[in-house]
């Protein structure tokens, strides 16, 4: 059955590599560094010269499945000189010189001859051996020189500035239904693992479980004060990632946190203004909190993270001196 199955995809591989070869010897040409290429011809009569400037739609799909890697096609469009010097081999540049206005080309990129000259300095898990990069392009656009087309461009960098605007509202917006989603159902194993392990808490205005064992004494860790603070941190499972205190402490030296200043993670700021001076408790964070679906090292990407916390001390950060007035010289 191996022997079988190894034929098959032999044959299937033989058939795979036929068709292709059929496709550049018959309507596609290969330029001298082997890119296939087609040109569909448009209304264009002159083919483009050294020293104009062109306006371009491209697009990039991958291999075998055809994933989209890029396009400019229903988007801004591109901008570029033609500068002959600055021609590469085994791209879409290579064949330039032969499109005129209105031309389209579709070209097929060889992943092996990308890496053999070094476009590409290794293979990598997306473009493999043997893989291939497909692309098409429009010359939309020729102008004289630049400054020719510098209406166009503001309108391009205009138009590609608002589609990008709602792009980072969308993924904001999704985003936060993630965040929503998972806050959830992190919050409901962190109830758990409270309710198992005996633990009273407190919910903080954003949502940190937080334990106080003993509050301290003093002004609390507001906003605007300085915590000295021990802690040690751990993973849902006991895995301990960090620690100041304890058996597995990296250093003793208490860290200074800048409450309300967004220099420490935002579960950690929430939940500080619970404590004064010698105040001891334990914050159960969940992921949206800390590190979201970021990975951090020993920290896997989302993540609930618990704490042990001691508060060595609340300061005010005394205001820094004012600079020495300047004096012009005599």
């Amino acid at each position: 059955m191996k022997q079988i199955s190894t034929k098959i995809k032999s044959i299937a591989a033989v058939l795979a590599i036929t068709l292709v070869l059929a496709a550049c010897n018959g309507s596609y040409q290969k330029t001298p560094s082997g890119l296939a290429y087609k040109i569909t011809h448009g209304k264009g009569k002159e083919t483009l010269k050294q020293g104009q400037f062109i306006q371009f739609n491209i697009e990039y799909r991958l291999g075998r499945k055809d994933s989209l890697l890029f396009s400019s096609f229903n988007r801004s469009p591109q901008f570029m000189p033609i500068d002959s010097a600055k021609l590469h081999k085994h791209d879409f540049t290579e064949i330039l010189m032969k499109l005129a206005a209105g031309d389209k080309a579709d070209f097929i990129m060889n992943v092996d001859t990308m890496v053999k000259i070094h476009m590409l300095p290794s293979y990598t898990n997306i473009f493999t051996k043997g893989g291939t990069l497909k692309g098409k392009i429009e010359i939309v656009k020729v102008y004289a020189n630049q400054e020719a087309a510098k209406a166009d461009m503001d309108v391009a960098a205009k138009k590609e500035e608002e589609i990008r605007a709602v792009e980072m509202q969308k993924q904001m917006k999704e985003k936060s239904a993630k965040d929503k989603v998972l806050m959830e159902s992190q919050t409901k194993e962190l109830k758990a693992y409270a309710e198992k392990n005996k633990i009273k808490y407190i919910t903080s205005p954003l949502g940190v479980l937080v334990e106080v064992q003993n509050e301290g004494a003093g002004m609390k860790a507001d906003s605007g004060k300085h915590a000295k603070l021990l802690y040690r941190g751990t993973l849902m499972n006991g895995k301990v990632f960090d620690a100041n205190m304890g058996p597995d402490a990296k250093h003793k030296d208490p860290i200074d946190v800048a409450v309300g200043m967004h220099n420490t993670i935002p579960g950690f700021d929430d939940a500080m203004k619970y404590f004064g001076k010698g105040g001891k408790g334990r914050l159960l964070i969940p992921s949206p909190l800390a590190y979201g679906d970021r990975d951090m090292g020993e920290i896997p990407a989302n993540s609930n993270m618990i704490f042990d916390i001691e508060v060595v001390d609340v300061v005010v950060e005394a205001p820094k001196p004012a600079a020495p007035e300047a004096h012009p010289s005599k």
